[in-house]
């Protein structure tokens, strides 16, 4: 019996160390993911800021698609290598990076080539839920799912959209914001956590879906039809229009 308890000691002692706690340790202040196009292709601008673990760790959940990463920097520290390892955490796939000195907050920052996110791509409905009869409306859907098991004080997705497009219609989240610096439309989805606590919690997704369309495009001769006709009315109707016209004097 005691050799048996000396043998599971052990075995638990292995099994700890093969297994390095996440969640006791890492703190993920904030992760803000950037979108911004390349052609067909996108960049990913991932950065991270907490705490590594004792042992200096540093962890990220893997982008969706078929992304490849490209490179990384980071302030405050010294990476034992750029190139991220596979982890796996709780069955999921995570990037993992070694920073010296660990304990200490510092700021990551990962750049990963995500390809054809922005290649055209009808979308399936229109605005009201019906087909579409816009053929130039482009989809794009973002999921970003917390793989890590603790969660995340603040996290932010931006998505830049190609110059010359405008967004269509957002399907979801329903809470987002919509901006344009220097002609080009930017959309954000943040969640931050209120008093402590978390943003984005273990195993939770927050999903980005929207369609966006070339700025301008086939509204144009709409309204300059619109306009047109307005211009003809008014023009025969004109004495109608006319003050104290139709009335008694």
């Amino acid at each position: 019996m005691k050799r048996y308890l000396i043998f599971l000691f052990a075995l638990l002692l292995l099994l700890s160390a093969a297994c390095p706690a996440l969640a006791g340790s890492v703190t993920n202040t904030s992760v803000n993911w950037k979108i911004t196009p390349d052609g067909d292709d996108a960049a990913l601008e991932a950065v991270w800021v907490g705490k590594p673990d004792d042992q200096g760790n540093v962890y990220l959940p893997v982008p969706p698609g078929k992304a490849t990463w490209e490179k990384t920097e980071i302030k405050d520290g010294i990476l034992s290598s750029e190139k991220p390892s596979d982890f796996l955490s709780e069955g999921n796939k995570v990037h993992r990076w070694q920073v010296k000195p660990s304990g200490e907050e510092t700021t990551l920052k990962v750049i990963y080539k995500l390809p054809k996110l922005f290649a055209p791509k009808e979308s399936e409905g229109s605005s009201e839920g019906g087909p579409t009869q816009r053929g130039d409306i482009r989809n794009i859907k973002f999921s970003f799912e917390n793989t890590l098991p603790n969660g995340i004080s603040s996290y932010n997705l931006t998505v830049v959209l190609p110059q010359g497009y405008e967004v269509f219609r957002v399907v979801s989240p329903k809470k987002y914001s919509l901006t344009q610096k220097d002609g080009i439309s930017q959309l954000s989805v943040s969640l931050k956590g209120k008093d402590g606590s978390f943003g984005i919690l273990p195993g939770k997704t927050s999903d980005l879906e929207f369609d966006y369309v070339k700025t301008g495009k086939g509204l144009g001769p709409l309204w300059v039809g619109i306009i047109a006709l307005s211009a003809i009315f008014l023009y025969f109707r004109r004495d109608v229009l006319k003050p104290g016209a139709g009335g008694k004097q």
